[in-house]
This record gives structure tokens, C-alpha cells and sequence, in this order.
């Protein structure tokens, strides 16, 4: 993984093909000893609105076949409605039926959906992706997959929490108080963030 930082934001994705320096290169899925698919992992990330911590702008887990059809693909994107959501490529006829009683312009299909991922907070994790790639999808691993990827799930969790808490304060301190903490308020107030607590 490389970091780069570009303009007032910063990008984290796997090093680049040596083919081709401006393309990340993607991860192998392997199976049973043989490629099945790749993995590219993205994000994008900036300053927070303090100032003091970084956060993910746009984040993108996408898994193609090798000859680089998309299958499905885990996005973040800050600003867009749903913030956190999952592609599906695959083609089913009453799905297309339910889409076009809807009355939705453009082709139906699957693939064009944003499946609501847990919005800005709440969303899955690289780790959820890894996990959901061994257990459903049968990817090789190595022994102590598991608590590797518990324990980055576990970090990221802790990550979210926090900032969650900076979202909601008030809710936070009362929280804390209720199992008895000691929480004392700040001599001017702090606003929630409203737009991470009701976005889609």
C-alpha cells in the first residue's frame, strides 16, 4: 500500500503496476491455488472539518474477474446518497421487473443499484470485504487470517466510535456518565454534525 497526497487530500491504494505507474495494481483472489479474481482497493482521504484528523472522503473495494469484469463492489462516497453502498453485477429478470413497474429510467440493471451500506459511520470495513472473501467466496488464506482481520476490524471500529462521538457530544457524554464516568462539559458548547448523523 502507498500513500500519496494530492492538492488538500490524500490517496491510499495498493503500489502501482510496474506495467503502468498510474494504475494501482490489483490483488489477487486466489483459489485453491488459482487466480479467480482480483481485488482493488482505494481511498481518498482529507482533513476533517476540525482540521485534526484525517477522514475518508471516498473509499472503493471492488472485486473483478481476471479479465477485469466488475462482480461486486463495496463504495464510499462522501456527499453522495446512500454515502455507503454495495454494487451487485449480475442480471436478474424479476428484479429488471420490479425496477421498470417502478417506472426508473435507463437500463435495469442490478449493477446501477447503491444497496445502503451503513451510511457515513456505520459502514463496512476492508476487513468485512476480506472476511466476506474467504468465507463466501472461498479466497485462500494463510493461518491467523482471523485475528488479523479481527483485530483491524476491531481498530476501525474503535476509529469510527470516536468520531461518532465528536458527531454527537451530548449523546456521547451521556453515555459515559450512565456508566459512570465522570464527563464535564466543555465552557462552549460543541455542535453536532448533523449531516453524518442523518445522511442517507
Amino acid at each position: 500500500m502507498v500513500a500519496d497526497e494530492h492538492e488538500e487530500r490524500y490517496v491510499v491504494r495498493p503500489a502501482t503496476d510496474g506495467a503502468n505507474p498510474a494504475r494501482a495494481a490489483p490483488i489477487p483472489l486466489i483459489v485453491k491455488e488459482v487466480v479467480h479474481a482480483r481485488l482493488s482497493i482505494l481511498f481518498r482521504c482529507r482533513l476533517d472539518r476540525s482540521g485534526a484528523f484525517l477522514a475518508v472522503e471516498h473509499s472503493a473495494f471492488k472485486l473483478f474477474t481476471p479479465a477485469s469484469n466488475p462482480l461486486v463492489r463495496l463504495e464510499f462516497d462522501q456527499g453522495q446518497a446512500p454515502a455507503s453502498h454495495w454494487h451487485v453485477h449480475a442480471d436478474r429478470t424479476a428484479l429488471g421487473s420490479l425496477l421498470n413497474a417502478a417506472h426508473r429510467q435507463g437500463p435495469h440493471d442490478v449493477a446501477r443499484l447503491h444497496l445502503p451500506a451503513g451510511g457515513t459511520r456505520m459502514r463496512p470495513c476492508l476487513e468485512d470485504f476480506i472476511e466476506f472473501l474467504i468465507r463466501d467466496l472461498g479466497a485462500d488464506w494463510v493461518p491467523g487470517w482471523e485475528g488479523v482481520v479481527a483485530e483491524g476490524r476491531e481498530v476501525w471500529r474503535r476509529r469510527q466510535i470516536r468520531t461518532a462521538a465528536r458527531d454527537a457530544p451530548e449523546d456521547a457524554a451521556t453515555t459515559l456518565r450512565a456508566l459512570g464516568y465522570a464527563v464535564t462539559a466543555p465552557p462552549a458548547p460543541v455542535a453536532e454534525n448533523r449531516v453524518a448523523l442523518r445522511g442517507y
